[in-house]
Protein backbone atom coordinates (compact mmCIF):
# COMPACT_ATOMS: atom_id res chain seq x y z
CA UNK A 1 0.00 0.00 0.00
CA UNK A 2 1.33 3.70 -1.12
CA UNK A 3 2.50 5.92 1.16
CA UNK A 4 -0.43 8.79 1.63
CA UNK A 5 0.72 11.82 -0.65
CA UNK A 6 0.84 14.89 2.26
CA UNK A 7 1.36 18.66 1.42
CA UNK A 8 2.07 20.97 4.17
CA UNK A 9 1.89 24.09 3.89
CA UNK A 10 3.82 26.54 6.10
CA UNK A 11 4.37 30.23 6.13
CA UNK A 12 7.73 30.75 6.19
CA UNK A 13 11.22 28.48 6.49
CA UNK A 14 11.77 28.55 10.05
CA UNK A 15 14.47 26.45 11.89
CA UNK A 16 12.47 24.46 14.71
CA UNK A 17 10.06 23.18 12.10
CA UNK A 18 12.48 21.60 9.67
CA UNK A 19 12.95 18.42 12.49
CA UNK A 20 9.25 18.09 12.89
CA UNK A 21 9.00 17.97 8.96
CA UNK A 22 11.74 15.69 8.88
CA UNK A 23 9.92 13.44 11.08
CA UNK A 24 6.97 13.35 8.72
CA UNK A 25 8.53 12.10 6.00
CA UNK A 26 9.66 9.08 7.63
CA UNK A 27 6.26 7.72 7.55
CA UNK A 28 4.68 9.81 4.67
CA UNK A 29 5.17 10.98 0.88
CA UNK A 30 5.57 14.55 2.32
CA UNK A 31 6.17 17.87 0.15
CA UNK A 32 6.31 20.93 2.48
CA UNK A 33 5.23 24.32 0.66
CA UNK A 34 6.63 27.90 2.16
CA UNK A 35 4.86 30.78 1.95
CA UNK A 36 8.28 32.83 2.31
CA UNK A 37 11.77 32.08 2.74
CA UNK A 38 11.65 34.62 5.59
CA UNK A 39 9.56 37.47 6.65
CA UNK A 40 11.39 41.13 6.93
CA UNK A 41 10.89 41.08 10.59
CA UNK A 42 12.61 37.59 11.71
CA UNK A 43 16.37 37.44 11.79
CA UNK A 44 17.08 34.10 10.84
CA UNK A 45 18.60 32.08 8.36
CA UNK A 46 17.76 28.45 7.71
CA UNK A 47 19.08 26.20 5.20
CA UNK A 48 17.21 23.83 3.52
CA UNK A 49 19.79 21.91 1.81
CA UNK A 50 20.36 18.86 4.42
CA UNK A 51 16.48 18.15 5.33
CA UNK A 52 14.92 15.26 4.73
CA UNK A 53 11.88 16.05 3.56
CA UNK A 54 11.04 17.63 -0.31
CA UNK A 55 10.17 21.34 -0.13
CA UNK A 56 9.45 24.55 -1.87
CA UNK A 57 9.53 28.09 -1.46
CA UNK A 58 7.05 29.42 -3.25
CA UNK A 59 7.34 33.03 -5.62
CA UNK A 60 5.14 35.29 -3.34
CA UNK A 61 3.64 38.78 -3.35
CA UNK A 62 3.63 41.23 -0.11
CA UNK A 63 0.81 43.23 0.74
CA UNK A 64 1.13 44.57 4.26
CA UNK A 65 0.92 41.34 6.69
CA UNK A 66 -1.15 39.20 3.74
CA UNK A 67 1.67 36.59 1.46
CA UNK A 68 0.37 36.14 -1.89
CA UNK A 69 1.55 32.72 -3.09
CA UNK A 70 -0.13 32.82 -7.32
CA UNK A 71 2.14 29.60 -7.83
CA UNK A 72 0.32 27.54 -4.98
CA UNK A 73 -3.00 26.55 -7.02
CA UNK A 74 -0.40 24.98 -9.72
CA UNK A 75 1.72 22.69 -7.39
CA UNK A 76 -1.54 21.75 -5.41
CA UNK A 77 -3.17 20.26 -8.80
CA UNK A 78 0.32 19.08 -9.93
CA UNK A 79 1.03 17.28 -6.80
CA UNK A 80 -2.27 16.00 -6.43
CA UNK A 81 -1.97 15.12 -2.47
CA UNK A 82 -4.51 13.33 -0.06
CA UNK A 83 -3.95 15.67 2.54
CA UNK A 84 -3.50 19.23 2.72
CA UNK A 85 -2.28 20.62 5.89
CA UNK A 86 -2.68 24.35 6.72
CA UNK A 87 -0.61 26.18 8.99
CA UNK A 88 -3.32 28.98 10.31
CA UNK A 89 -1.95 31.91 10.57
CA UNK A 90 -2.35 35.76 9.72
CA UNK A 91 0.05 36.17 6.70
CA UNK A 92 -1.41 32.68 4.78
CA UNK A 93 -5.08 33.62 4.76
CA UNK A 94 -4.99 33.99 1.34
CA UNK A 95 -3.68 30.78 0.93
CA UNK A 96 -6.45 29.58 2.75
CA UNK A 97 -8.58 30.65 0.25
CA UNK A 98 -7.01 28.75 -2.15
CA UNK A 99 -6.82 25.61 -0.57
CA UNK A 100 -10.68 26.07 -0.02
CA UNK A 101 -11.39 26.65 -3.27
CA UNK A 102 -9.59 23.79 -4.55
CA UNK A 103 -10.45 21.07 -2.07
CA UNK A 104 -13.61 20.08 -3.72
CA UNK A 105 -12.09 19.36 -6.79
CA UNK A 106 -9.26 17.93 -5.71
CA UNK A 107 -10.90 15.95 -2.98
CA UNK A 108 -7.98 15.98 -0.08
CA UNK A 109 -8.54 15.74 3.40
CA UNK A 110 -8.01 19.65 5.17
CA UNK A 111 -6.15 19.46 8.19
CA UNK A 112 -5.84 23.15 10.08
CA UNK A 113 -2.97 23.46 12.11
CA UNK A 114 -3.68 26.83 14.82
CA UNK A 115 -0.64 27.84 16.60
CA UNK A 116 -1.05 31.74 16.75
CA UNK A 117 -3.24 33.81 18.71
CA UNK A 118 -4.89 35.96 16.57
CA UNK A 119 -4.06 39.35 16.80
CA UNK A 120 -7.61 40.71 16.82
CA UNK A 121 -7.92 42.58 19.86
CA UNK A 122 -4.95 43.86 19.85
CA UNK A 123 -5.15 45.29 16.29
CA UNK A 124 -8.37 47.18 17.16
CA UNK A 125 -6.52 48.92 20.23
CA UNK A 126 -3.60 50.07 18.40
CA UNK A 127 -5.36 51.28 15.56
CA UNK A 128 -8.13 53.05 18.33
CA UNK A 129 -5.14 54.43 20.26
CA UNK A 130 -3.68 56.18 17.05
CA UNK A 131 -7.04 57.95 16.20
CA UNK A 132 -6.89 57.10 12.43
CA UNK A 133 -9.94 57.82 11.56
CA UNK A 134 -9.15 55.43 7.98
CA UNK A 135 -7.43 53.03 9.66
CA UNK A 136 -9.54 52.28 12.23
CA UNK A 137 -12.87 50.62 10.18
CA UNK A 138 -10.30 48.72 7.86
CA UNK A 139 -8.96 47.52 10.01
CA UNK A 140 -12.47 46.77 11.84
CA UNK A 141 -13.44 45.36 8.04
CA UNK A 142 -10.66 42.86 7.14
CA UNK A 143 -10.29 41.49 11.02
CA UNK A 144 -14.17 40.69 10.26
CA UNK A 145 -13.30 39.27 6.91
CA UNK A 146 -10.46 37.52 8.42
CA UNK A 147 -12.66 35.84 11.45
CA UNK A 148 -15.11 34.95 8.96
CA UNK A 149 -13.07 32.85 6.51
CA UNK A 150 -11.56 31.34 9.48
CA UNK A 151 -15.47 30.17 11.03
CA UNK A 152 -16.51 28.98 7.72
CA UNK A 153 -13.20 26.86 7.15
CA UNK A 154 -12.96 25.53 10.84
CA UNK A 155 -16.75 24.54 10.59
CA UNK A 156 -17.65 23.34 7.44
CA UNK A 157 -14.52 22.27 5.32
CA UNK A 158 -12.00 20.78 7.86
CA UNK A 159 -11.69 17.21 8.30
CA UNK A 160 -9.60 17.75 11.49
CA UNK A 161 -7.74 20.47 13.86
CA UNK A 162 -4.47 20.57 15.36
CA UNK A 163 -3.09 22.97 17.97
CA UNK A 164 -0.24 22.95 19.38
CA UNK A 165 -0.16 26.06 21.74
CA UNK A 166 -2.07 24.99 24.37
CA UNK A 167 -5.22 26.95 25.90
CA UNK A 168 -5.11 29.70 23.62
CA UNK A 169 -4.93 28.22 20.45
CA UNK A 170 -7.71 25.86 22.11
CA UNK A 171 -9.93 28.82 23.24
CA UNK A 172 -9.49 30.08 19.52
CA UNK A 173 -11.13 27.15 17.91
CA UNK A 174 -14.11 27.00 20.39
CA UNK A 175 -14.68 30.58 19.90
CA UNK A 176 -15.45 29.99 16.32
CA UNK A 177 -17.87 27.23 17.08
CA UNK A 178 -16.79 24.33 14.90
CA UNK A 179 -17.57 20.04 16.14
CA UNK A 180 -14.43 19.61 14.36
CA UNK A 181 -12.08 16.59 16.05
CA UNK A 182 -8.79 18.79 17.54
CA UNK A 183 -5.69 17.23 18.08
CA UNK A 184 -3.50 18.80 20.52
CA UNK A 185 0.16 17.88 21.21
CA UNK A 186 2.97 19.28 22.63
CA UNK A 187 5.86 21.66 21.25
CA UNK A 188 9.41 20.22 21.59
CA UNK A 189 13.07 21.61 21.70
CA UNK A 190 14.85 19.93 18.21
CA UNK A 191 17.69 17.73 19.10
CA UNK A 192 19.72 19.84 17.27
CA UNK A 193 19.71 23.03 19.37
CA UNK A 194 20.42 21.10 22.83
CA UNK A 195 23.59 20.55 24.71
CA UNK A 196 26.07 18.28 23.23
CA UNK A 197 26.19 14.93 24.99
CA UNK A 198 29.33 15.15 27.62
CA UNK A 199 28.84 19.23 27.80
CA UNK A 200 28.06 20.30 31.38
CA UNK A 201 28.16 23.85 32.46
CA UNK A 202 30.75 25.16 34.57
CA UNK A 203 30.97 24.44 38.45
CA UNK A 204 30.97 28.45 38.76
CA UNK A 205 27.19 28.17 37.34
CA UNK A 206 25.44 26.58 40.61
CA UNK A 207 26.35 29.82 42.31
CA UNK A 208 24.75 32.37 40.13
CA UNK A 209 20.41 33.12 40.51
CA UNK A 210 17.93 30.44 39.11
CA UNK A 211 17.21 31.67 35.92
CA UNK A 212 13.93 31.94 33.99
CA UNK A 213 14.02 32.89 30.41
CA UNK A 214 12.02 33.78 27.57
CA UNK A 215 13.46 32.84 24.07
CA UNK A 216 11.46 34.02 21.18
CA UNK A 217 9.88 36.83 19.09
CA UNK A 218 9.17 39.47 20.47
CA UNK A 219 5.50 40.89 19.99
CA UNK A 220 2.45 42.10 21.49
CA UNK A 221 0.42 38.63 21.67
CA UNK A 222 3.81 37.15 23.46
CA UNK A 223 2.74 38.77 26.29
CA UNK A 224 6.54 39.13 27.42
CA UNK A 225 5.52 42.60 29.30
CA UNK A 226 3.18 40.81 31.97
CA UNK A 227 6.01 38.24 32.69
CA UNK A 228 8.36 41.55 33.18
CA UNK A 229 5.14 42.43 36.13
CA UNK A 230 4.77 39.08 37.37
CA UNK A 231 8.60 38.91 37.77
CA UNK A 232 8.76 42.21 39.52
CA UNK A 233 6.10 41.09 42.19
CA UNK A 234 7.55 37.85 43.07
CA UNK A 235 11.33 38.11 42.49
CA UNK A 236 13.45 37.90 45.24
CA UNK A 237 17.17 37.89 44.93
CA UNK A 238 17.80 34.41 43.88
CA UNK A 239 16.28 35.17 40.47
CA UNK A 240 17.33 36.75 37.36
CA UNK A 241 15.00 36.77 33.99
CA UNK A 242 16.68 36.92 30.94
CA UNK A 243 14.31 38.05 27.75
CA UNK A 244 16.34 36.67 24.34
CA UNK A 245 14.63 37.60 20.97
CA UNK A 246 14.22 40.46 18.68
CA UNK A 247 10.85 42.43 17.62
CA UNK A 248 8.31 45.23 17.98
CA UNK A 249 7.78 45.12 21.39
CA UNK A 250 11.64 45.53 22.18
CA UNK A 251 11.45 49.12 23.32
CA UNK A 252 8.37 49.23 25.18
CA UNK A 253 9.67 45.97 26.90
CA UNK A 254 13.24 47.47 28.02
CA UNK A 255 11.57 50.64 29.58
CA UNK A 256 9.49 48.40 31.15
CA UNK A 257 12.00 47.04 33.39
CA UNK A 258 14.77 49.67 32.72
CA UNK A 259 14.61 49.73 37.01
CA UNK A 260 15.29 46.12 37.44
CA UNK A 261 18.98 44.65 37.56
CA UNK A 262 17.81 41.52 37.69
CA UNK A 263 16.00 41.68 34.29
CA UNK A 264 18.30 41.74 31.42
CA UNK A 265 17.86 41.93 27.11
CA UNK A 266 19.90 39.02 25.36
CA UNK A 267 18.77 40.02 22.23
CA UNK A 268 18.94 37.82 19.02
CA UNK A 269 20.53 34.63 19.21
CA UNK A 270 21.22 32.16 17.99
CA UNK A 271 23.73 28.68 17.31
CA UNK A 272 25.90 28.07 20.91
CA UNK A 273 24.77 31.53 21.95
CA UNK A 274 21.18 29.97 22.06
CA UNK A 275 22.21 26.71 23.06
CA UNK A 276 24.45 28.38 26.15
CA UNK A 277 21.08 29.97 27.39
CA UNK A 278 19.05 26.86 27.21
Amino acid sequence: MRSARVCIFHNQVVPYRTPLFDRLAEDYDVVVLFGLERSADRLWATSLDRVGFAHRVLPAWVVGRLVLNPGLPAELIRRRPDVVIHADNDESLASLLVILALRRLLGYRLILWVEHVPSTKAALRMTRASRNRVQWPLTRLALWSATAVRRIAYRHHADALVSMSGAASDAFIAGLGTSRPVFTGTQVVPRSVLLPAGLRQEDSDHDRPVRVLFLGYLRANKNVDSLIRAFALTASRCEELVIAGSGPELEHLEALAADRADVTFAGYVEGEDKVALL
